[in-house]
């Protein structure tokens, strides 16, 4: 069955989708559907509600199928009597399909994987442990996107039966991996291209054994495997009870409504092969106090299955309320799915809020470097819905599970920083974050801990620009007893992150680490992209960094600031000595570091006391002071800004 509306070409055997999604003329036809999907009008990753991945190995349940189809005959689909009901569509003939990697699953997550649980039975094998992360280009244009592995560009079959050695009567044989990591694959479009969704459901079954997937922000769930011969009525039993499911229940979430009527009368909808950012545009976003917006298009939305999932709609008024937001410009909504123990964004930014009220004369200039908030709510789960009934499940069992909160914000637009074309524009953005980010750090004791190319833009304001660091989401407030982690991930964008935080074990995280990130979001810019635009160069030094694993991103980052520094594209030329100083800089601090260390076996052997080192600024190497040092070398940048059309 093709599915469109994502780069991956995916192919799951079987979907289930509402009875409306079938109300287009060639979506009836049994040929067209038998030829793996309309070609034509294809469902979208937004329709299919749930999944089922069909495996043959063995040659009996063959056998066991001929004998009945003698005596019975095969329904050609299962579609309910209930308008709005799920519909099951199988195709018989595989469509080719491209080969799925651990890697290509994982997507472009800003988080490392949380750990997941097998079953909800008794069965405990070790489900898919799923990394992260893959920078994506989706529907977010500042982003570069991940190049295609060999996987996705190869025109292959599906997957063979693998050889299975023979086990014990007496032990259920069960799901091969691989197949796994094919299932995974369909729910991370699920969850990526299918509109705002908490959860995703799938069906695996291979010959006589079928098994029942559940995937949701924070793990991956399993049932038993069961034999549906010996329980023929279970698989009646399973499809009927899926039929059954409401929306929300398929982990649509309540607050975004998009009316089928709107979605069904655009025809173009159907013909999107990759992301499409208006597929949700005409969709209601039903906000507290009766406010409602109407989404228009998606400016970002995050390719994972772990993580927050976050998606930024441009969004406008879409019925009269009491909030005033004249002259506020165009409108954002940022939708994402948080951890609940984790301190919000809105909490961290109010705290930047209230210090700058409390003293608006010296501290107002910071307004201009950070969103600007108009609403936010927090909307927490149904403790008698899906999330709610598996975490008291798991809780009872002492499986660890991440809960999780729909955390929204409404602010006013920003633009991305690749926008900025010039070194006169692009050179102040960067020092108004990097006084911006100092600034958080020493007087309101906040830490990022996620910069990344996607959370530096700009503002427009007379006609300037001005650099903003946005999304708090991994932020913390740092106090003498809060230094461990606010969530069970590995924090920070993987392309960006810090050498250090590349290790198997990472360090605690501290604003070194933010700076040197920040380091690498400018060399991405001036030397990736031109005119707004990434080159594609697949021989760029950096151009691996977006779609390689932590150790191997770990060796191109050490390779790197050994190096000599890629060439400044043709705008910036002016900014490759911002670049040489910074990557010096990091290159002395860790060099520093390996020489203390071979101090330190040398004082073990002669028993001496071992000498200390500040690890948090590399011996001393690298500081707040030191980077603005280099920012304040003369790179022609003019005295006051420049507007933005000149």
């Amino acid at each position: 069955m093709y599915i469109s509306g994502s780069h991956a070409k995916r192919s799951p055997d079987c979907v289930f989708v509402k009875e409306m999604a079938l109300s287009r003329t060639v979506r009836k036809d049994i040929h067209s559907l038998s030829l793996a999907g309309p070609r034509q009008l294809s469902f979208h990753w937004y329709e299919i509600l749930a999944f089922v991945e069909l495996k043959l190995e063995e040659k009996r349940l063959k056998h066991h199928l001929s004998e009945s189809a003698s005596t019975v005959p095969a329904p050609e689909g299962l579609i309910s009597s209930a308008s709005g009901k799920a519909t099951s569509s199988e195709s018989t003939k595989h469509r080719e399909e491209s080969f799925v990697t651990p890697r290509e699953v994982s997507g472009a997550t800003s988080v490392h994987a949380a750990p997941t649980v097998s079953s909800l039975e008794v069965d405990t094998t070790t489900t898919l442990g799923l990394s992260s992360n893959n920078e994506e280009n989706n529907a977010n244009p500042s982003e570069p996107p991940a190049q295609k592995t060999p996987a996705e560009n190869s025109a292959s079959r599906k997957r063979p039966g693998p050889t299975l050695e023979s086990e014990s009567s007496k032990k259920q044989k069960q799901i091969d991996p691989g197949y796994l990591l094919q299932c995974a694959s369909y729910a991370l479009e699920m969850l990526s291209h299918g509109g705002i969704r908490s959860h995703a459901f799938g069906i695996i079954i291979v010959d006589e054994k079928l098994q029942l997937l559940f995937y949701d922000r924070s793990l991956h769930v399993r049932s038993k495997v069961v034999n549906f011969l010996d329980n023929p009525a279970l698989l009646i039993t399973v499809v009927l009870s899926l039929a059954r499911l409401q929306s929300k229940d398929w982990g649509h979430v309540p607050v975004m409504e998009l009316n089928d009527d709107i979605y069904y009368h655009n025809p173009k909808q159907f013909d999107k092969q990759v992301p499409s950012p208006d597929v949700l545009q005409g969709a209601r976003l039903n906000l507290a106090n009766g406010l409602i917006l109407e989404a228009q298009q998606i400016l970002f939305q995050q390719h994972a299955l772990i993580g927050r999932g976050t998606c930024v709609l441009q969004v406008t008024k879409s019925a009269p309320s009491s909030l005033d937001w004249t002259n506020k410009g165009r409108l954002v909504a940022k939708l994402c799915f948080s951890p609940q123990t984790r301190t919000s964004e809105w909490t961290i930014l109010k705290r930047v809020f209230d210090m700058i009220k409390s003293d608006p004369e010296r501290l107002g200039w910071i307004r201009n470097h950070i969103p600007v908030v108009l609403h936010h709510e927090t909307i927490k789960w149904d403790e008698t819905g899906v999330q709610g009934r598996l975490a008291k499940y798991l809780e009872g069992k002492n499986v660890p599970y991440e809960k999780r909160v729909l955390r929204i914000l409404i602010m006013t637009e920003l633009f991305p920083i690749t926008q900025l074309t010039t070194t006169a524009t692009l050179g102040h953005a960067i020092k108004d974050i990097f006084r911006c980010y100092r600034w958080l750090h020493d007087q309101a004791h906040v830490l990022h801990r996620d910069i990344s190319l996607k959370n530096l833009m700009y503002r427009k304001k007379d006609g300037k620009a001005y650099g903003v660091l946005v999304d708090y989401d991994m932020a913390i407030i740092i106090t003498p007893g809060h230094r461990e982690p606010s969530s069970k991930q590995r924090t920070g964008t993987q392309p960006y992150m810090a050498y250090d935080l590349l290790r198997p074990s990472p360090p605690k995280h501290v604003y070194r680490h933010d700076l040197e990130s920040l380091f690498y979001v400018m060399a991405v810019i001036t030397t990736m992209y031109h005119k707004g635009k990434r080159i594609v160069d697949t021989e760029h030094p950096l151009a691996d960094w977006f779609h390689v694993g932590m150790k191997h991103l770990r060796d191109m980052k050490y390779h790197f600031l050994g190096q000599t520094s890629p060439p400044t594209t043709a705008h910036f030329l002016n900014m490759a000595s911002w670049i040489l100083g910074l990557r010096m800089l990091f290159k002395d601090g860790y060099n520093a570091r390996t020489d203390f260390e071979a101090l330190v076996e040398e004082a073990k052997i002669a028993c001496k006391d071992i000498p200390s080192f500040d690890e948090d600024t590399l011996g001393g190497e690298v500081d707040f002071d030191k980077f603005q040092k280099i920012l304040d070398r003369d790179i022609g940048l003019p005295a006051e800004r420049v507007l933005l059309d000149k």
